[in-house]
C-alpha cells in the first residue's frame, strides 16, 4: 500500500523484479500466475520479446529510476482507462509518498510481503492443489492429491490437538476441512511450521510431495529466525530457487526424483563414537521449590533455593522425519530435574499409534518475561 504497488496476483506482480504473469490460455479465470518455464504458452509465440524462461537466479531487478519514472507516467496518465493499462502492465498505481524522502530507495528500502505471499497465498494454494479444490484444476499427470477420508482425518487431528499443544503457543487451530475460512495467516502459520510436518507424513501417494513440502518448511523456519547468518541468507535464496523449480516439475508433469540418506560412516564400524548433546522430552508433572538453610554437610554457606521438575520421560522419543521431528508411543519413569534443565514447554500430536512433539525453541521463537505486577 504504501508503495503504491498492485498486488501479487497482478500483471507484473513482483515489487523486486519486472517478471510479468501469465493467464491460464482458454478460461474464465482471470488470475495471472508467474512461472519460471513459460515456453509452452500461447504468449511466447505471439510475443517475440516473451521471455521464454525465467532464471530464478538472475530474474530481471527493477530499478528505482524506472519505478519512478512509471508511477509518474499513471499518476499523470490523460484518463482512467489509460491510467489503468498502464498501473496494469507496471504493477504500480501511482506516486508513494515515500517517494519524496531522499533516505528510502525503492524497492530495496521495503521487505517482502511475508504474511500475504506465504501464509495467505502459498500454503492455501498448496493445500487446495492437495484437496483438488484449485479453481476447478485436476491433478493432471501429478498424484499429489490426497484421498478425502485421509485429509478428513488430519482435519480432525488438527482440531484435536489444540487439546495437546500450550495455549501460549497460539490460538487453537480449527479444522481445516470445515474451518478453513477462520484460518488467518497466524493458523496457517503455526500449521504449516509445527502441524503439517507431523500430520501429512505417510499420507502422500508418492514421498517426493512430503519431501518438497518439508524442504519448504525448513526454509520458512529459517526465514522466521530473529537472527540469521550470511551462509543462511545464501542457504534462504538457493533453497528457494531449487523450491520453485522442483515445483514447477512436480506439480506440472509427471517427473520423478529420488532421494536417500546414506550413513557415511556406515561401511566403517571402527570409528571412534563421537558423543553429542541429547534432548529428552516428557510431561511436566510437578514442581517443587526447596529452600535450604546453611549447612557444613551440605556445603552451603548461605540459604539457597531449589527448584526442581518432576518429569514422566518418554522413553523411545526419537528422530524419524528430515525436519528433525520427535515420536514417541511410551511413558516410562519419574526423574527429578534441576528446572534450570527444562528450557521450554512442548506441545505433541497424536500420528497414528506415535505422538510427535512440537518442539519452538527455535531461533524464530523468543522467551518473554512478564511482571504482572507492573
Amino acid at each position: 500500500m504504501v508503495m503504491r504497488m498492485t498486488g501479487h496476483n497482478g500483471f507484473s506482480p513482483c515489487r523486486m523484479c519486472n517478471i510479468l504473469g501469465v493467464q491460464i490460455p482458454n478460461s474464465k479465470n482471470p488470475v495471472y500466475y508467474v512461472p519460471l518455464d513459460r515456453s509452452q504458452h500461447p504468449t511466447v509465440a505471439e510475443f517475440e520479446s516473451a521471455i521464454a524462461v525465467y532464471d530464478a537466479a538472475k530474474l530481471p531487478l527493477r530499478t528505482e529510476e524506472a519505478m519512478l519514472r512509471q508511477a509518474r507516467e499513471v499518476r499523470d496518465a490523460r484518463n482512467k482507462t489509460e491510467k489503468d493499462q498502464l498501473s496494469t502492465a507496471y504493477g504500480i498505481k501511482g506516486v508513494s509518498v515515500f517517494s519524496y524522502l531522499k533516505s528510502i530507495s525503492f524497492p530495496l528500502s521495503f521487505p517482502y510481503d511475508f504474511m500475504h505471499l506465504i501464509w495467505e497465498n502459498l500454503i492455501p494454494n498448496l493445500v487446495l492443489f492437495w484437496t483438488g479444490e484449485f479453481k476447478g484444476l485436476d491433478e493432471g499427470e501429478g498424484d499429489y492429491r490426497l484421498q478425502p477420508k485421509v485429509w478428513q482425518a488430519i482435519g480432525a487431528a488438527t482440531a484435536a490437538a489444540g487439546s495437546t499443544i500450550p495455549s501460549v503457543f497460539g490460538a487453537r487451530p480449527p479444522n481445516p476441512v470445515n474451518g478453513r475460512s477462520s484460518y488467518t495467516a497466524d493458523t496457517w502459520s503455526f500449521w504449516t511450521l509445527y502441524l503439517g510436518p507431523m500430520l501429512l507424513r505417510r499420507h502422500f501417494r508418492r514421498q517426493r510431495y512430503y519431501t518438497h513440502f518439508i524442504k519448504l518448511v525448513r526454509l520458512l523456519h529459517m526465514c522466521l529466525q530473529f537472527e540469521i547468518t550470511t551462509e543462511e541468507i545464501q542457504d534462504v535464496r538457493d533453497g528457494f530457487i531449487r523450491w520453485v523449480k522442483d515445483y514447477e516439475k512436480l506439480y506440472q508433469s509427471c517427473w520423478t526424483n529420488y532421494e536417500m540418506l546414506i550413513d557415511k560412516n556406515a561401511r566403517y564400524p571402527k570409528r571412534p563414537v563421537i558423543l553429542e548433546p541429547c534432548i529428552f522430552f516428557g510431561q511436566l508433572q510437578h514442581i517443587f521449590l526447596i529452600r535450604l538453610m546453611p549447612s557444613l554437610a551440605l556445603g552451603l554457606t548461605e540459604k539457597t533455593t531449589l527448584i526442581l521438575a518432576a518429569i514422566r520421560t518418554c522413553t523411545d522419543a526419537r528422530m524419524k522425519s528430515e525436519n528433525n521431528i520427535y515420536y514417541y508411543s511410551r511413558e516410562g519413569r519419574l526423574e527429578l530435574v534441576d528446572m534450570k534443565c527444562v528450557p521450554c514447554l512442548v506441545g505433541r500430536v497424536k500420528d497414528g499409534r506415535e505422538w510427535a512433539i512440537i518442539d519452538r525453541s527455535s531461533g524464530a521463537v523468543r522467551p518473554i518475561f512478564v511482571n504482572k505486577d507492573d
